[in-house]
């Protein structure tokens, strides 16, 4: 195990259809600051989501990772970022 976290949860049950996508993230994305230490943002994040929906998921990964490093300019990524996307078939 690598870690774990004894908190109460709820679930919830979602109807998916094909094509939906979901869509797995640390912190560390909309949390990549700039040079004057603006955060990316989940508002940005959610933006860039949203308009790249049908992209094929290497490509909309590699644009996520793209579009945080061209915002972060030559800032040091401060945290990690893992993004998982899954399309439904």
């Amino acid at each position: 195990m690598l870690g774990s976290i004894d908190l109460p949860y709820e679930s919830e049950e979602l109807s998916l259809s094909e094509n939906d996508l979901l869509v797995f993230y640390t912190d560390g994305i909309p949390e990549a600051m700039n040079s004057r230490g603006k955060e990316f943002g989940e508002k940005n994040f959610e933006d860039i989501l949203l308009l790249n929906r049908n992209l094929n998921v290497s490509d909309f990964s590699d644009l996520v990772f793209n579009e945080i490093k061209k915002y972060r300019g030559k800032t040091e990524q401060s945290d990690d970022i893992t993004l998982g996307i899954l399309r439904i078939k």
